[in-house]
């Protein structure tokens, strides 16, 4: 196949959703999760809070290196073993691969315009958490949390309190895992009643930030949690959010899916395919999502690259083909190569089931080309 010349489209990164709700005087913020750019804060009605604690309070470095030590160091027995000791010098040395974090903007009002609202607002919240949980599966909790305060806030908003108060849990969770000063996060708050797992977690929180000791001791002693591996090992025993099990290249996609698809956001969507992409660099598929979501934000040059590569990863790729040989007839009008494309999109379609494509829809662009010359 010769090599093309695109037009020059400016891509476009404006944020998709960008008018904020008015704020609501008689309800409160109880989940307050601010990033750059627009974004709607969730209210919810009044519910009985049970922590807060806040880092950017600590007033000195000394408080700071004493919250920091009290978190990573054991609570109840004296020292971590060899092996605990080995295995968080590994997690503090160890290279996270940390994607540029999304600026994701979701805007309730135009979502609640659609007939599905709380199906998809439970979707995403889901998405969400699943991406967050297969981070901490990779032992990299950093990038998890900006998606646990969203999939936290949508919970809230939708009034599920139990997957609101696991979706904290994770929350605190990752905190503690990658706690650092500099991070600066506010703990959202938890409402009653807890199940055991959030119990546990909120409890150790509150130990080691000396909220709560003589309750929060009782409790850890009550479920034997002397150190980090014990809350690990609680945590997993305890939960019981059903979260579906996936790998980080499939959760990733899900959600790049769920943003391009669902929400028609494919500037939110090109970051988690691109991680996808680096994760999973043989996957020909995501080459494929890249090139649609390039070709919704104007830029036929980097759309007509991941189809290629695509098909030089997979040569079955009816997908990739087809999608080619529309880029050929619809703006660049090179009909001879859109041509090929089908043709060569059809023989791929023989060899393999695995395609979105249907043979009726590849010979109709045929049929359409053979118009149009």
């Amino acid at each position: 196949m010769g090599k093309c010349v695109s037009k020059d489209k400016s891509e476009s990164k404006a944020s998709c959703f960008g008018k904020k709700k008015k704020k609501r005087e008689d309800e409160i913020i109880l989940t307050s999760i601010q990033t750059e750019g627009p974004r709607n804060q969730v209210f919810v009605y009044p519910r009985t809070t049970l922590m807060r604690k806040n880092v950017e309070n600590l007033e000195t470095q000394e408080d700071q290196s004493s919250l920091q030590k009290s978190i990573l160091d054991p609570l109840i027995t004296p020292q971590l073993s060899d092996s605990e000791s080995k295995q968080q010098e590994i997690r503090a040395k160890r290279h996270h691969h940390h994607r540029s974090i999304t600026k994701i903007s979701l805007d309730f009002d135009q979502i609640s315009q659609l007939q599905t609202e709380q199906s998809m607002l439970l979707r995403i919240s889901k998405s969400l958490h699943e991406l967050a949980r297969a981070y901490h599966r990779e032992e990299n909790y950093f990038p998890s949390l900006e998606l646990l305060h969203l999939s936290g806030e949508i919970y809230m908003h939708l009034g599920m309190y139990d997957k609101y108060n696991i979706t904290v849990s994770d929350l605190i969770l990752a905190t503690i895992m990658e706690f650092s000063p500099a991070l600066n996060h506010q703990i959202p708050v938890v409402v009653d009643p807890m199940d055991e797992r959030t119990t546990i977690i909120v409890n150790y929180w509150n130990f080691a930030t000396h909220k709560e000791m003589t309750v929060s001791q009782e409790i850890l002693k009550k479920y034997s949690i002397g150190n980090i591996a014990n809350l690990l090992e609680a945590a997993k025993k305890y939960d019981n959010s059903r979260i579906e099990y996936k790998n980080l290249p499939d959760s990733l996609i899900e959600i790049a899916h769920m943003f391009r698809i669902w929400l028609g956001s494919p500037c939110d969507a090109l970051n988690f395919y691109e991680e996808a992409l680096i994760l999973d660099p043989e996957n020909s598929k995501i080459h494929l999502y890249l090139g649609l979501t390039y070709k919704a934000l104007g830029n036929i040059e980097k759309t007509i690259n991941h189809y290629i590569n695509g098909i030089n990863i997979n040569p079955d790729s009816s997908d990739c083909y087809f999608n080619l040989g529309n880029i050929y007839c619809e703006e660049l009008h090179d009909y001879e190569e859109a041509e090929k494309c089908y043709i060569e999109a059809l023989n791929a379609l023989k060899r393999t089931k695995d395609s979105l494509v249907t043979a009726d829809k590849i010979n109709d662009m045929l049929k359409k080309i053979h118009i149009l010359i």
